[in-house]
């Protein structure tokens, strides 16, 4: 099978020194092929991409909001440091501020301020390790406190009713009325 038709001096059947030469000009070849930085593995260099500081890239912003709610979650903690260590006389305390007289702290409620302050330091230990290690790669970081604040409040909550419910029941008929 023959084709007749004259080979073209350009276009797709022919190769790029005829097609240079068509339009009057010298083939350079292209360079050869380098994967771009983010292909690369930890093997092909000692390191990828260098840390970036928190403050880069415009999210100065974002970096405040995100270190004024550590500071408020870190300021948090300190007020309730003394709470959590004696945890029955804080709800006996808060019951009687709000009328329930009649509520009398179990014997092993301290047992449960002190787990509420164990989880009140790893989450905020985290919140504020998982924020540096963000920001340094120059994302958003706002949310990560108040994911640890949702995580620590839900987890208080729980640990109050379970432990509590008799006292979180009276308050919640004093609030509803």
């Amino acid at each position: 099978m023959s084709d007749e038709r004259p080979r073209p001096e350009y276009g797709e059947y022919a190769t790029p020194e005829e097609q240079a030469r068509a339009a009057g000009q010298t083939y350079v070849p292209p360079p050869p092929f380098a994967p771009p930085q983010a292909w690369r593995s930890d093997a092909d260099e000692e390191s990828t991409q260098p840390d970036v500081p928190i403050f880069n890239r415009g999210r100065f912003i974002d970096r405040v909001v995100t270190n004024g709610l550590l500071l408020i979650g870190v300021f948090s903690f300190i007020q309730s440091f003394e709470g959590d260590l004696s945890f029955g006389s804080l709800l006996k305390a808060t019951a009687t501020s709000f009328g329930v007289t009649d509520y009398e702290p179990s014997a092993g409620i301290d047992v449960v301020g002190r787990w509420i302050l164990v989880i009140n330091v790893v989450l905020l230990v985290a919140s504020i390790a998982v924020s540096v290690v963000i920001a340094r790669r120059g994302h958003l970081t706002f949310y990560i406190p108040l994911v640890g604040f949702f995580l620590f409040s839900t987890a208080q909550a729980i640990l109050l009713y379970t432990s509590a419910p008799a006292l979180v029941e009276q308050l919640g008929r004093h609030f509803l009325g």
